[in-house]
């Protein structure tokens, strides 16, 4: 994260003032919130072989997270996601570089199938495949006689297909989603 003065203009470069680095992702953020709460939590994830990944993973961990299902991919790095805030306004720009993220297929969500099943709520993101986002919810939803409660964040913003929208039972879109999906997006 790097606060600023305001926003750079295309090809500015401004001084900031602060500088940090954490844990995070959507997905991520409600995990450990959600352990830190008392909740039994389970990560479906994938990661890079580097610092990051092997730091986030242990992140997730000490946080009281099961990791059974952080998976690591050597040839990919870990997904990044560089913000900048606007220190007058509060405002942020994000950068999101997904990294491993993208590595994250549909079968993987299948080999955590039993966790899926396992839980009261899956929560799922844009930050991911959508069409591992998409198997995961078909899992939760599926016959297996348990209905899985799932909370999608369609983010970052992307058109959804009917089929995922279905077996939403929570959207929580921000004011760029939302417009976005009623195609009143100017993206």
């Amino acid at each position: 994260i790097a606060r600023v003065p305001r926003m750079p203009g295309p090809g500015e470069t401004l001084i900031g003032s602060q500088f940090q680095m954490g844990y995070g992702g959507k997905g991520a953020n409600q995990a450990v919130m959600a352990a830190r709460l008392g909740a039994q939590v389970a990560v479906v994830t994938k990661v890079g072989s580097d610092i990051f990944g092997r730091d986030t993973a242990a992140n997730f961990k000490a946080q009281g997270c099961d990791t059974q299902f952080v998976l690591v991919d050597d040839e990919l790095f870990s997904g990044v996601a560089p913000i900048t805030v606007d220190e007058v306004t509060g405002q942020n720009s994000i950068i999101i570089v997904p990294g491993a993220n993208n590595g994250l297929l549909p079968a993987d969500v299948r080999a955590a199938s039993g966790a899926i099943l396992g839980a009261d709520v899956l929560i799922c993101q844009l930050e991911i495949p959508l069409e591992t986002t998409l198997e995961a919810f078909r899992i939760a939803k599926g016959t297996q006689g348990k209905s899985v409660l799932t909370i999608l964040n369609p983010a970052p913003a992307a058109p959804l297909p009917d089929e995922l929208l279905a077996l939403t039972d929570i959207l929580v879109p921000n004011e760029i989603e939302a417009s976005m999906l009623l195609d009143n997006a100017p993206i």
